[in-house]
């Protein structure tokens, strides 16, 4: 479940309290989405329809949703570079206990 959303220059940022996935970060205009997982890899789906972006975000499990309709519909994507996800788990965490 989202923990956390941002938008600016029509991209959405969001973070997770997931047990698989840490962060995304999908553009609006080209409506590519970028997945950021707990253990650092990344990878990047490229037309990926609004709805089924709406449909992963609002999820109450959106690791089911990825798995189920992201993951299983969109198999054009990129692996990228693993990422240091300790800053964004650890703001996670903070957020979760109301520390910020």
């Amino acid at each position: 479940m989202i923990i956390r959303k941002t938008e600016e220059n029509n991209i959405i940022e969001a973070l997770y309290s997931s047990s698989t996935i840490c962060a995304s970060k999908f553009n609006k205009l080209t409506n590519e989405l970028t997945i950021i997982f707990n253990s650092g890899g990344q990878y990047k789906y490229p037309n990926i329809d609004t709805l089924d972006y709406q449909l992963f975000e609002g999820a109450e499990s959106n690791g089911s949703v990825f798995t189920s309709v992201i993951r299983k519909k969109y198999s054009n994507f990129v692996k990228m570079d693993k990422v240091n996800v300790s800053p964004m788990l650890t703001e996670i965490d903070k957020l979760k206990n109301g520390i910020i």
